[in-house]
C-alpha cells in the first residue's frame, strides 16, 4: 500500500481498544493489491498467495551465522560459510596446500631429520630401512619415548649386520618372538599343536573331533589360558573335580588327553613335570561309581528274536548279519558286495577300531546262514551297499538301535558281541 500524508504509516503491532468501543474498520484502497490475513505488507505480484519468508530472530541464530547475516551495512551480501568449511583458507575451491610434499612411496620419500615422520605432532618412532632382495621395507625399532638414540643405533647396527649376511632382520625378529612365546606357551596353543600332530594317527577328522572333545569341554575352559609350565596337580584336580565322580568315563578321557598334551609339550622343550597327572589322579581319589554296562539280550531269547526279523528290510537284515558275525555296527553298516569273496568277508582297515598305524584289513569267515542273508540283501538293494538307507548310502549309526527301541527292548546292538 502506498503511504502519503493522508495515510500515515500504521504502527506495528495490534492497537489496543476498549472493550466498549467498536473496532474501526480497516481502510484499503481499491487500487492496491489484496492483503492476506495475517500479513503486514502487500503481496508481491506473481507471489500466488504465498506468505513472505519467516525471519529468525538474531538470538535464535547460531554463533557462526553472525558473519553471514542477510545484508551488511555497506550493502554487499556476504556468503555464509559452512562450519566445516570456515577453517579453510584461500585457494582453489577453498583448499589449503600442505606445508610439505606428500610421498606415498617409501623408497622415494626423502630422508627425515626426525626419528619418524610426525603423525600430527603426537607420536614418533625409530625405523631402519631394510633393503634386501630388491625390496625396501621399514623395520620399527621402538617409540621415541621408550627407546633412546644409543639403543636405536645399536638395534640398527644389529639389523645391518644381518642384512650383510643376507638374513632378513624382520623375519629373524619374528622367529625369536615365536620362540619366546613357545617357552611361555599357553595350554590352549600347545593343545592345538598336539591335536594336529595326533590327528595323523587317527582314522578320520571325525575321530579326531571325538578324541579331542572331552579335553576341549572340561579342561580348556579352566586351564587353557594358563602357561603350560605353571600348571600343577592342584589345577588339574580343581578342573576335573566336577565331572570326576558324576561322569567318570568322560573325566578319565579328559585326563588321558591332558597327559598326551603334556607329553607333546615336553617334546617341544617345555619344562613340564609329567608326574602331575598321576598326582592329580591321587588328589581326585578313586571313583567308586561303577561303570554302566551295555545292555544285552539273554542268549536264550536270541534265537526267537532272530527268527522274528524280516527278510526284506535292510535294517533287520543288517541286524541279522551283526548277530551272526559279532562285528561292530560300523563294519556291518558299510558292508559292500565287493568285500565278499566266496565265504570270506574282508573288512577294510577304515572300519576296524584302532589307530590308523596299527590296524589292518580284517578277514571274517561267513557261515551258510550269513551267505543266505547276503543273497537276501542283494535282492532289495540297488546300490553298492548291501544295507542301504532310503537315499542309497549306508545305514545310520542309530538305525539298528532304533529298531530295538521300537520293539520295546532294552538290549543294544553292541550287546550281541
Amino acid at each position: 500500500m502506498r503511504r502519503d500524508r493522508h495515510h500515515p504509516p500504521r504502527p506495528r503491532g495490534r492497537p489496543r481498544h476498549d472493550a466498549e468501543a467498536p473496532r474501526p474498520p480497516r481502510r484499503q484502497d481499491h487500487g492496491d493489491p489484496p492483503r492476506r490475513r495475517g500479513a503486514g505488507a502487500p503481496l508481491r505480484p506473481g507471489a500466488r498467495g504465498r506468505a513472505p519468508p519467516r525471519r529468525r530472530d538474531r538470538a535464535q541464530l547460531p554463533d557462526h551465522a553472525d558473519q553471514g547475516r542477510s545484508r551488511a551495512r555497506g550493502g554487499a551480501r556476504r556468503r555464509h560459510l559452512h562450519p566445516r568449511r570456515a577453517h579453510r583458507g584461500a585457494g582453489p575451491r577453498g583448499r589449503v596446500p600442505l606445508p610439505h610434499p606428500l610421498h606415498l612411496n617409501a623408497r622415494r620419500a626423502p630422508a627425515s631429520s626426525c626419528p619418524k615422520y610426525p603423525a600430527g605432532g603426537v607420536s614418533f618412532r625409530w625405523v631402519y630401512r631394510v633393503s634386501l632382495y630388491g625390496r625396501v621395507r621399514e623395520m620399527g625399532l621402538g617409540a621415541l619415548r621408550d627407546v633412546g638414540l644409543a639403543e636405536a643405533r645399536e638395534a640398527a647396527d644389529a639389523a645391518r649386520r644381518l642384512v650383510a649376511q643376507e638374513i632378513d632382520p624382520i623375519k629373524e625378529r619374528r622367529r625369536a618372538r615365536a620362540q619366546a612365546r613357545r617357552r611361555d606357551g599357553r595350554l590352549a596353543d600347545v593343545a592345538a599343536a598336539a591335536l594336529e600332530a595326533h590327528r595323523k594317527t587317527l582314522k578320520s577328522d571325525a575321530s579326531a573331533t571325538n578324541w579331542y572333545s572331552p579335553f576341549r569341554h572340561h579342561v580348556l575352559p579352566k586351564l587353557g589360558a594358563m602357561p603350560v609350565v605353571k600348571i600343577d596337580q592342584h589345577d588339574i584336580a580343581t578342573a576335573l573335580a566336577p565331572i570326576w565322580h558324576e561322569k567318570s568315563e568322560t573325566g578319565r578321557k579328559a585326563l588321558s588327553r591332558l597327559k598326551t598334551v603334556l607329553e607333546y609339550a615336553v617334546a617341544q622343550g617345555f619344562d613340564v613335570d609329567l608326574g602331575i597327572v598321576g598326582k592329580a589322579k591321587i588328589l581326585l581319589k578313586p571313583n567308586r561309581k561303577k561303570a554302566k554296562r551295555i545292555e544285552s539280550m539273554p542268549y536264550r531269547e536270541v534265537p526267537g528274536f532272530y527268527a522274528s526279523l524280516a527278510d526284506d528290510d535292510p535294517r533287520e537284515l543288517a541286524l541279522r548279519m551283526l548277530i551272526l558275525t559279532g562285528l561292530r555296527s560300523d563294519a556291518v553298516r558299510n558292508m559292500t558286495l565287493a568285500q565278499v569273496r566266496g565265504d570270506i568277508w574282508t573288512v577294510p582297515a577304515a572300519h576296524v577300531k584302532g589307530r590308523k598305524a596299527h590296524v589292518a584289513p580284517f578277514r571274517v569267515p561267513l557261515s551258510p546262514e550269513a551267505q543266505r542273508v547276503i543273497a537276501l540283501a542283494e535282492r532289495v538293494t540297488c546300490t553298492d551297499y548291501l544295507f542301504p538307507n532310503s537315499r542309497g548310502g549306508p545305514l545310520g549309526k542309530m538305525a539298528m538301535r532304533s529298531l530295538l527301541v521300537a520293539r520295546g527292548l532294552e538290549a543294544r546292538p553292541h550287546g550281541f558281541r
